[in-house]
């Protein structure tokens, strides 16, 4: 029995697919032939009004990103579009189905000052820097997180990323995301974009990040696992997750998209040891029942993934025992303290 026909209170369901951003695929789920459907009117007007909403949002933010790639490529400045647009045109049967709410753009750390100068001149200010790109120690692995820009009038936001991962440590494969790029057009604008690949890290990690909170990410990681099951790397996503010390993300992800979703990974033999054995830690952290109970909020543990000095051994410690690159960690707050010492 098709799961739209067991449901007993659409309000709820509704309520939350708003929430989770899948207000498309419910309308859609709940569709019957000759235009029946098994909403409520009001539930149904809701959901199609979020669509609305989202696609509306959704074009002036196309604007928005091909204003900027424009922008930026026209003063020499190299783009990466991340995630929103390119997922959503590039994974969905339909992009309205893929609602999103900033652009986020890849850039070179060097170009910080140019790509700042260039948002203001556009009428956007910092909402948020996170740290700002001074806060990561001179020569480590530190690197500084996103810096947040939201337009004065109309409030659409603009991700300024220096790294694809966003853990606070310059990923070892940054030099060659950039190699590996594959284009992606919007209206006149041509950038370029994470490979399958890389685009299925940065999804593991930013959805562990986020605390596994929206189940819009999920159903991202699904449609392309999917979509690319015959040929999909699983030896280069192990090693990549081992490299990059994220292994904790993409197996505890795998792990609740195979529950929420069913998606089809590969067995115990196609995969790393490393992946596949869900921990006790993981469990205790990341309490599953917690995640796949869509109506209750995942606890957001961002220190955990997060390797963030400057807020001492608060922001640094839960990082350093839960995730990888513990010598690149431990090297890092050595000379940050060494540099503090000096002055």
């Amino acid at each position: 029995m098709p799961a739209s026909l067991t449901v007993q209170d659409w309000q709820k369901v509704s309520r939350l697919a708003v929430r989770h951003r899948v207000s498309g695929w419910l309308l859609r789920a709940a569709s019957r032939p000759g235009g029946a459907s098994l909403l409520e009117p009001r539930c149904a007007e809701v959901l199609l009004a979020d669509v609305l909403q989202s696609a509306m949002k959704a074009l002036s933010l196309d604007s928005v990103l091909e204003e900027m790639i424009l922008g930026l490529q026209a003063i020499g400045v190299q783009v990466m579009v991340l995630k929103g647009a390119t997922i959503a045109t590039r994974y969905y049967p339909d992009a309205a189905l893929r609602p999103y709410n900033d652009v986020d753009l890849l850039v070179p750390l060097g170009a910080w000052s140019v790509v700042d100068s260039t948002l203001r001149s556009k009428g956007y200010g910092v909402l948020d820097d996170h740290g700002g790109v001074e806060s990561a120690t001179p020569n480590t692995f530190e690197t500084p997180f996103e810096i947040t820009y939201a337009h004065g009038e109309t409030g659409l936001k603009v991700d300024v990323h220096f790294d694809q991962l966003q853990i606070g440590l310059r990923p070892r494969s940054l030099d060659s995301l950039w190699d590996r790029a594959q284009a992606f057009t919007v209206g006149r604008a041509t950038a370029g974009t994470p490979q399958l690949d890389d685009l299925c890290l940065l999804l593991l990690v930013h959805l562990q990040r986020h605390g596994f909170e929206r189940l819009i990410w999920f159903k991202d990681l699904d449609l392309i696992l999917r979509r690319h099951e015959a040929e999909f790397a699983w030896d280069k996503l192990t090693l990549a997750a081992r490299d990059e010390g994220v292994a904790n993300s993409v197996r505890y992800g795998l792990h609740l998209l195979k529950a929420l979703f069913d998606t089809p990974l590969p067995d115990a033999t196609l995969l790393d040891r490393e992946l596949t054995r869900v921990s006790l830690l993981d469990q205790v952290l990341w309490r599953e029942a917690r995640i796949l109970d869509l109506d209750t909020r995942p606890l957001r543990l961002r220190r955990l993934i997060q390797f963030i000095p400057r807020e001492g051994l608060r922001g640094s410690l839960p990082s350093l025992v839960f995730m990888g690159r513990k010598g690149d960690k431990l090297s890092a707050l050595v000379k940050r303290h060494l540099r503090i010492s000096k002055h």
